[in-house]
């Protein structure tokens, strides 16, 4: 399967307005970014239970060659409400052992327009911005938040906000 990068969307994003960029995402999108089995491990066991996030905690910056997923169900209709996992029935599917088979839940509440997250007792656990979230909780996403599941990292966004990532890109 051909792999969507940022640099697929900074392209677009030179030649189209801000209104007709987001419309064509059509919802929002993670960004992965890859970190080590060993970060990840730590991370987990040192802030379970609801910690305090580390002190030493950062975003991660967006670069070219990261990989882009629209978030949007299996059937190409935008979110309203999708399963992140290993298994083949979710609907975004990733191909990383320490992701549980029905990891995570995004959804969109329909009278505020959030995006929330829950993590679904996934066995390695949900980390956004360095702290754990606790299973069945929902935890707001915000542009830029660092989402850590399994051994994989990813950096959601809105349309806008992804937008305006970009645009730092081009700028540079």
């Amino acid at each position: 399967m051909l792999q969507t990068l940022v640099q697929d969307y900074l392209n677009i994003a030179m030649k189209a307005s801000p209104e007709e960029f987001c419309a064509g995402l059509g919802g929002p999108v993670l960004v992965a970014v890859k970190t080590t089995p060993y970060e990840t491990f730590k991370q987990a066991t040192t802030e379970m239970g609801g910690a305090k996030p580390r002190k030493d905690f950062r975003r991660s910056a967006l670069s070219h060659q990261h990989t882009v997923i629209e978030l949007r169900r299996a059937d190409g209709r935008p979110l309203d409400s999708i399963i992140l996992g290993r298994s083949e029935d979710c609907d975004v599917v990733f191909d990383d052992e320490t992701i549980s088979a029905h990891h995570a839940r995004l959804f969109r509440v329909r009278t505020t327009g959030e995006i929330l997250i829950e993590d679904l007792h996934s066995r390695n656990g949900t980390i956004i911005n360095g702290r754990t979230i606790i299973p069945e909780r929902t935890y707001q996403l915000s542009d830029g938040d660092e989402i850590i599941m399994g051994d994989s990292t990813f950096i959601y966004f809105s349309p806008e906000g992804f937008y305006e990532e970009i645009q730092k890109l081009i700028e540079l």
